[in-house]
């Protein structure tokens, strides 16, 4: 039972390693290459793995405090996990900051603001992946060593 947590871990790290193959092709797409025709076919998938990726996070935080309080016997997920739980919650928060700002990159007008929107929008993805790391490594030690003391 307590291994369906890190079947979500790697269900995470497949769709983030999908989000950013897809979200590259669709930034090196050029205007006037004959793949242009189908960046909004793109851009939908990227968006749909986008929203993948937070029902994944979220089941995955959901799951990982169900499972923590009622298999494992913690009073307190969050801090009796060597901090995954808190790392689960900054992957959650990073997914949503970067789907809102994937949202609004369209209305920007200006070409500099709108790159630097992109850029960090596309960068995003590297803080998901350290943040996941570290939330697959306090996993692992709450599996090895057991949960923390309540200090």
């Amino acid at each position: 039972m307590k291994f369906i947590h890190p079947a979500v871990m790697i269900g995470f790290f497949y769709f983030l390693y999908l989000q950013l193959v897809l979200g590259r092709k669709i930034q090196n797409l050029k205007e006037k290459s004959p793949e242009f025709v189908q960046r909004p076919n793109l851009l939908e998938t990227h968006k749909t793995y986008g929203y993948a990726l937070c029902g994944v996070c979220l089941a995955g935080l959901f799951g990982g405090i169900w499972l923590t309080a009622s298999v494992l016997g913690a009073q307190l997920p969050f801090q009796q996990t060597y901090g995954h739980g808190f790392f689960g919650s900054l992957i959650l928060a990073c997914l949503v900051m970067s789907a809102v700002l994937g949202l609004s990159i369209k209305h920007v007008v200006k070409p500099k603001i709108r790159d630097r929107f992109m850029t960090f929008h596309a960068n995003m993805v590297y803080i998901m992946g350290f943040f996941g790391i570290l939330s697959l490594l306090t996993g692992l030690g709450v599996l090895i060593w057991g949960l923390s003391a309540v200090s």
